[in-house]
């Protein structure tokens, strides 16, 4: 018989010469297949080049290891934007956005469909993950807007890296 020995002995791992604790991966304890074994890895890296060693025995008894060598790169983006409603009915309208990293900057600009600059949100050293921003409808001088098409630009800086993205809503109350 061959395969990997899952059962009576654990798979183990090493990232860049440190022991990964068994929580940080998992791996069928009974798998249909015992010459590929899926190997799920838990641990969130950063940035930056890894070296995992892959530790196992057959099933009679010899240890085996491999090693994988591989850099992780996270690209910085705003994603998932939206309002919602759109359209807006309502006294207000929320933004949603979603990060991929940190961002040193966050600016959330709304216009006019003639391109006057209605209101303008901006945070600083926002995380990465999901925000949201809640406009009420008023703009700089706290008037309310009208009825129509307005557009809104989020811009995201880190690390003197920019992404914009301009979309359309419309104000129907």
């Amino acid at each position: 018989k061959n395969g990997i020995d899952v059962v009576t002995r654990p798979v183990a791992l090493q990232l860049n010469g440190d022991t990964v604790e068994g929580h940080l991966y998992s791996y069928p304890k009974n798998p249909s297949d015992i010459r590929s074994v899926p190997l799920k890895f838990l641990q969130e890296l950063d940035d930056g080049s890894y070296s995992l060693i892959i530790s196992a025995y057959d099933v009679n008894g010899n240890q085996g290891a491999d090693t994988l060598s591989f850099n992780v790169s996270i690209p910085f983006d705003i994603r998932g934007i939206g309002n919602y409603p759109n359209p807006v009915y309502l006294d207000s309208t929320i933004f949603t956005y979603n990060l991929t990293r940190n961002a040193d900057e966050i600016q959330l600009k709304i216009f006019s469909s003639g391109g006057r600059l209605l209101k303008e949100f901006s945070s600083l050293n926002v995380t990465g993950g999901y925000h949201e921003i809640v406009w009420n409808l008023r703009d700089k001088k706290n008037n309310p807007v009208g009825n129509g098409v307005y557009f809104y630009r989020f811009i995201a800086s880190r690390a003197g890296e920019e992404k914009i993205r301009t979309f359309k809503m419309a104000v129907l109350r």
